[in-house]
Order: structure tokens, then C-alpha cells, then sequence
């Protein structure tokens, strides 16, 4: 059989190619479907793909943390028209994570009950999310909205917030230490 030659095939080589009157040729693509392989267990690939994904954790901060960072984003907020360059570390939620809080969120303004919320949101959803390191100058500080709106119109939610650095700081920073140095010396 391996030993055939193109002379076997002489004699249909140059018949004229058939074209059906009934019926329209198949286009190439639907042709190359035909052959694609089957994905027998749909939405695999996407499942691996999320499981190797990483997500880090909300870090809580304590007490001391807490306040440090609100005596930052107080001094901040009286030197914003100062332009200083401030370095601001904060939390961003996975996207599948805010859209499950906005999607509980609301249910919650419908009305309703924590059921019909948790039925709202996507269960596959990974919690978690990354930490990011913006540094630029803050334009704006909205306490209303709890959010800081960067020059370059990056918008940082208040509560997301864990680090907040740069020049401007340092006063604080000496008077902290001073505070703590003062307190040791008194007792």
C-alpha cells in the first residue's frame, strides 16, 4: 500500500470537480469546526486558571496603626494645597470580591433579607486581593465619599488605606518619637 505512485491515480486526476446543484459549499471555517477539538468539560481551563490565581489578605490594622494613619490623613488634608509628594499603600479588593459587596450592598437597599443577598453574589469568587503603592500628590480628600483622589485621577478609598508616607510626614513622625521618649522619661 505505501508503494503506490502517482501514476496509480492518472486516471482521476484530471475529472472535473463535482459541484452540487441542492445543496451550498461549506465554507472553510465551518469545514476546520469540524475537526476542532471537543471541550468536553466546559469552563475547566477557566476553574484552573482561577485556582492558580493568588490573592492576599486584608490586613486589619491595630489601634496605634489606626491612629497614626488618621493624624496623617488629618495633617494631610490641612496641607493639600502644599502639592507635597505623598506615598500611599493601600488594599484592592479582587474584583469578583467588590462586585459580591456591591451586589450585597444592594440587596441590602432593596430590602432584601441576607439569604436573597448571598444568593446575589457569585459563589466562586476568590476573597482577598492585592496591596498597591501609588506616589504622587493627593488633589483631593472627600470625607463624605471616604475616598482620596490623586492628581493623576487615581481614586483611593479611605478605608482601603494602610501606609501613608512621604515628606510631609516627618514632623509627625519626630513628634510621635518625642511622645514616646517623653512618655518612657516620666515613668
Amino acid at each position: 500500500m505505501a508503494d503506490r505512485k502517482i501514476e496509480d491515480y492518472q486516471d482521476i486526476l484530471d475529472l472535473p470537480y463535482h459541484v452540487s446543484e441542492h445543496r451550498t459549499h461549506m465554507s472553510m471555517t465551518d469545514r476546520a469546526a469540524q475537526f476542532s477539538p471537543f471541550a468536553a468539560l466546559t469552563g475547566y481551563d477557566a476553574a484552573v486558571k482561577e485556582t492558580e490565581r493568588l490573592t492576599d489578605q486584608r490586613l486589619e490594622l491595630d489601634e496605634s496603626e489606626q491612629q497614626k494613619l488618621s493624624e496623617r490623613l488629618k495633617l494631610l488634608k490641612s496641607r493639600l494645597n502644599d502639592s507635597s509628594i505623598v506615598e500611599i499603600t493601600y488594599f484592592v479588593p479582587d474584583e469578583r470580591e467588590s462586585l459580591a459587596m456591591q451586589n450585597r450592598a444592594q440587596a441590602r437597599w432593596l430590602g432584601l433579607h441576607r439569604t436573597s443577598a448571598s444568593q446575589m453574589h457569585d459563589k466562586k469568587r476568590k476573597s482577598g486581593g492585592e496591596y498597591s503603592t501609588v506616589t504622587g500628590v493627593v488633589k483631593k480628600l472627600d470625607e463624605l465619599q471616604r475616598i482620596l483622589i490623586m492628581t493623576d485621577g487615581i481614586i483611593i478609598p479611605i478605608e482601603e488605606i494602610v501606609e501613608l508616607n512621604g515628606a510631609i510626614f516627618r514632623s509627625i513622625n519626630d513628634s510621635f518619637a518625642w511622645k514616646i521618649i517623653l512618655t518612657i522619661y516620666n515613668s
